[in-house]
């Protein structure tokens, strides 16, 4: 049963629907599984992450976030669902900060609630969040609200 857990999330991670690919961690990496929840690669005798695909699971053994580490840092892209596997949030890290933009999702997994701006950790520009039909939107500078 691991086995194919395993299987099912190294294919979504390269972005396939193929469920019978092998398991490739990066050359000189092998794929670590903690208590079934947690999926990685790391270096022989190594016990930290360096620069792997890391999938976390819900309970349920649904995709809850999945990304990457680089140099043991969170690192680009990170994408979080739900328990009924519908998109939740997609945040953007650099070095374990976030960097860029941030987005989350409606119930539905595709209508913008809203997006967030970050530079190296901090709150910057504007941050638009929609509630019952009305868009509201604060401007951020240096990580502190600037307008309201």
């Amino acid at each position: 049963m691991k086995t194919i857990k395993t299987l099912i999330l190294i294919s979504s991670l390269a972005g396939t629907a193929a469920f019978a690919q092998p398991v490739n961690c990066p050359e000189g990496t092998t794929l670590r599984d903690s208590e079934g929840t947690v999926f990685y690669c790391v270096k022989p005798g190594e016990a930290r992450l360096d620069t792997t695909p890391y999938v976390i699971l819900h309970p349920n053994g649904k995709v809850y976030a999945k990304g990457q580490f680089a140099n043991g840092k969170r690192d680009g892209r990170w994408e979080y669902f739900d328990e009924e596997s519908r998109l939740t949030c997609v945040t953007n890290f650099k070095d374990d900060r976030f960097e860029g933009e941030r987005i989350f999702f409606d119930k539905d997994g595709k209508t913008v609630i809203e997006e967030q701006n970050w530079q190296a950790g901090k709150r910057e520009g504007n941050w638009v969040k929609t509630e019952k039909g009305e868009r509201k939107v604060r401007k951020f500078k240096a990580d502190r609200l600037v307008k309201d």
